[in-house]
């Protein structure tokens, strides 16, 4: 076992851990990858994300002004194999936009993309493939988190969940993301991945508003595998 995760093995054990596809490496993925790495997701990382880091996302996201207009692939590769115990061997990146023809992994995946079209073209690919997708999403302040595993209760809940981009709250440009939610969801999203390794449950969504402090969660079940 790697020394860096002494403290935390009573918890999650990182040989128990899997690989991860990360789709969407910006607000949600960036952070989420780091997160997962900490935590001993670190075996594999595929990263998919057709965008290079701009200006405007160095403020909402884990990217520093020395990746501006590097590809957040190759920018997230830079911070896992620098912040973490991640091999770069162990990291690959796909610098494309997800469409019908993009092929995935059949893994743990997270998902953090930008629009629900996206969100149902990966839904459409992976449903029923693969053992745990998670779902990140963050409005202005607030953030919600699903997670999926291969049974119908599970998938049809997920699947209830995902609406137009044209029936989306558009909200005002400066007002899309700020980082300390972008934070709670990479919590989320560890959190999810954890219980989904070690005890076999999972919280099916987990939502929460930063304004309010409330939240909520629903669709907690035991995984009979």
């Amino acid at each position: 076992m790697d020394e860096a995760f002494v403290r935390s093995q009573g918890i999650l054990n990182p040989d128990d851990t899997c690989p991860v596809a990360i789709i969407g490496c910006g607000a949600i993925g960036s952070f989420a990858a780091i997160a997962l790495a900490k935590m001993g997701f670190n075996k594999k990382f595929y990263l998919y994300d057709g965008d290079s880091v701009g200006i405007e996302n160095v403020g909402v996201q884990l990217f520093g002004p020395q990746h501006i207009a590097i590809p957040k692939v190759e920018a997230l590769k830079d911070l896992l194999v620098n912040l973490t115990t991640t091999k770069p061997e162990n990291i690959e990146c796909y610098p494309i936009m997800i469409d019908q023809s993009t092929p995935m992994k059949r893994i743990m995946t997270v998902v953090g993309v930008d629009s629900m079209r996206a969100r149902k073209i990966i839904w459409n690919k992976l449903q029923g493939k693969v053992p745990c997708l998670i779902d990140g999403r963050i409005g202005g302040q607030t953030a919600r988190v699903f997670t999926v595993r291969n049974d119908y209760a599970s998938m049809n809940y997920y699947a209830e969940s995902l609406y137009s981009d044209e029936d989306a709250v558009e909200l005002p440009c400066a007002e899309r993301n700020v980082a300390d939610i972008a934070f709670f969801v990479a919590g989320m999203i560890g959190r999810a991945a954890r219980m989904f390794i070690s005890h076999n449950r999972i919280i099916g969504e987990m939502a929460f508003d930063a304004r309010t402090y409330f939240s909520y969660s629903c669709m907690d079940e035991e995984v009979m595998l």
